[in-house]
């Protein structure tokens, strides 16, 4: 089972588990969509939980939660509905997949001026489009990879521990809030 942790300030996830909904953001690191990272065994969730906390770190730093009354961070465990996983999920990192993204990328950028976040997150989310289109299907989570944020220390060199997985939830009717802690 795919589970996640999604990292955010406390008055955002007190509305969050109000609603026992997550809303999809329109520009992500890697499109659209309510982002989590990854785990699938109960002895990887510690790392999601602290890729959380460093998450909400930088989103503080940002000064994203300078409105929020309650600023604490809050880790918000989910796991996500998948009734079949080869046509609900997309995995950007298969091999095939990333490859045939590389080279979609590298045609679309060369158009795009600035390659900022927003333009970067409007290449994904057309190249998911696109793939959507041919399939004749629409994905619910996306998996990628992406950086670890600031802060985060897995405990092992970056060349073992690679990038933590991140699922991209563009249909969040699929994320099933399980529990949430209040950690800072």
């Amino acid at each position: 089972m795919i589970k996640g942790t999604h990292g955010t300030c406390t008055s955002n996830a007190d509305s969050i588990m109000a609603d026992m909904s997550f809303r999809a953001s329109t520009v992500g690191l890697r499109g659209a969509g309510a982002y989590f990272w990854g785990y699938h065994s109960d002895e990887a969730k510690d790392d999601a939980k602290e890729l959380a906390v460093c998450w909400w770190g930088i989103e503080t730093k940002r000064g994203n939660y300078s409105k929020s009354q309650d600023k604490r961070c809050s880790v918000i465990y989910v796991d996500f509905t998948i009734e079949n996983k080869d046509v609900e999920v997309l995995d950007i990192t298969e091999p095939e997949i990333n490859e045939t993204f590389r080279t979609y990328s590298k045609k679309v950028l060369d158009r795009v001026v600035t390659k900022d976040a927003n333009d970067v997150s409007q290449v994904y989310d057309m190249f998911i489009s696109l793939l959507e289109e041919k399939a004749k299907r629409n994905f619910k989570l996306i998996h990628a990879r992406v950086q670890s944020p600031g802060g985060y220390d897995s405990g092992l060199p970056k060349d073992v521990a690679g990038t933590p997985s991140c699922y991209i939830a563009r249909d969040t009717s699929c994320v099933n809030i399980k529990s949430r802690e209040v950690v800072i």
